[in-house]
């Protein structure tokens, strides 16, 4: 089976990535064209408010990702010899968290739900940290996993995927 590649589509939920990285460092290729493309024009485009920096590290540090989202939450993501398609998907996956949990806040009526969501991604964050992070939905049966590519639109359509949020019965 072929290497699916991660596209970075968006910054929504994101207010601001710094890229630090050495200038000669070979294991932060992956961090420069990480920083490459989510300053490209299309990208900046998808969230106007999101600030995007580089730092040049010449202490010899291992190259990082510093994001800061629109939640309050900030995490840094060691990024060493990671590709482009692992760094994009580390941030989907925190981003798709965050859409996750905006959809439960506008049903006020599942709180009871939406609170063990934040705790089980609390606590997954805190024992984990960041470049592990688990995308799973604690559901009355356990742990259901969630696909960490991207679903287009036409997914979110064919899997009915917003009413299921709305009503786990419906699974």
């Amino acid at each position: 089976m072929a290497k699916r590649l991660v596209k970075l589509e968006s910054l929504q939920y994101v207010a601001q990535i710094v890229c630090k990285y050495g200038p000669f460092d070979t294991s932060s290729i992956g961090t420069r064209e990480f920083m490459r493309r989510a300053s490209s024009k299309k990208i900046k485009e998808t969230n106007r408010k999101c600030e995007i920096s580089q730092e040049v590290l010449h202490d010899g540090s291992e190259p990082r990702i510093d994001f800061a989202f629109e939640d309050g939450s900030k995490h840094t993501l060691p990024s060493s010899n990671l590709s482009l398609n692992q760094i994009t998907q580390r941030l989907n996956q925190k981003r798709g968290q965050i859409m996750l949990l905006e959809q439960y806040k506008l049903n006020p009526g599942r709180s009871k739900e939406m609170n063990e969501i934040e705790e089980h991604f609390k606590t997954v964050q805190d024992v984990m940290g960041f470049e592990n992070v688990l995308f799973e939905i604690p559901t009355g049966q356990g742990l259901s996993s969630v696909p960490i590519e991207p679903a287009t639109a036409e997914e979110i359509e064919s899997l009915n995927l917003v009413a299921r949020l709305q009503d786990p019965d419906t699974n």
